[in-house]
């Protein structure tokens, strides 16, 4: 499968970070809180005795020692371009893999609630991890998978096969991208706007 991590390079951190990422593989977990999401992490709960206020406890120091690496299913997003590589300036960076090898990699599922969690919470499927893969339904556009983790680094340093550029990217970065990517292996490809089917493609 095909998954993409759209970046930014308006600042001389982001492209410091980008240009790490294609050397060395690693990317940055974040917590949940950090999250650009204000629903992120949230859940109703539902007890039907206040013994259950510890399993309550226990789900949310479980929640808050996760890590979250984020991705697209699709390079072809012109809202993710725009909101994610700073106006269509930045990059996407493609990841080939074969997702049945990890067991930390989640599909997002799109709701138009947030989850609710019965206590005592011994269904199948009620943990931290199913509360962090459930997003409102307006933001299945998209695509999410996440891995989650307790590490901050995730190394996918063998996954790496291209980096996009956005169709507004400017020529000096393109350069200093494009060089760390012929260094290490890394396809660099072009893009364009597909006006008739309001799609972000590779030229």
């Amino acid at each position: 499968m095909k998954l993409y991590k759209y970046r930014s390079l308006a600042s001389e951190e982001q492209i410091k970070r980008v240009l790490q990422i294609i050397k060395t593989g690693l990317f940055y977990c974040g917590y949940w809180e950090s999250q650009n999401d204000p629903m992120e992490g949230m859940f109703r709960y539902f007890a039907v005795n206040p013994i259950y206020e510890e399993d309550l406890r226990n789900l949310l120091s479980e929640k808050s020692n996760l890590r979250i690496c984020s991705f697209s299913n699709t390079v072809h997003s012109i809202l993710q371009w725009a909101y994610y590589a700073h106006g269509f300036q930045g990059i996407a960076i493609e990841l080939t893999l074969n997702s049945k090898k990890f067991t930390n990699l989640y599909r997002v599922n799109y709701e138009n609630n947030i989850p609710d969690i019965y206590f005592p919470s011994h269904a199948v499927g009620q943990n931290a991890t199913s509360i962090l893969t459930t997003k409102l339904s307006f933001w299945k556009h998209e695509k999410e998978y996440r891995f989650i983790t307790d590490d901050e680094l995730l190394n996918l340093r063998p996954y790496i096969t291209a980096v996009y550029f956005g169709m507004r990217i400017k020529d000096g970065l393109k350069l200093k991208v494009r060089s760390e990517c012929e260094n290490h292996g890394v396809r660099v490809i072009e893009t364009k706007l597909d006006i008739d089917n309001k799609l972000i493609i590779p030229i």
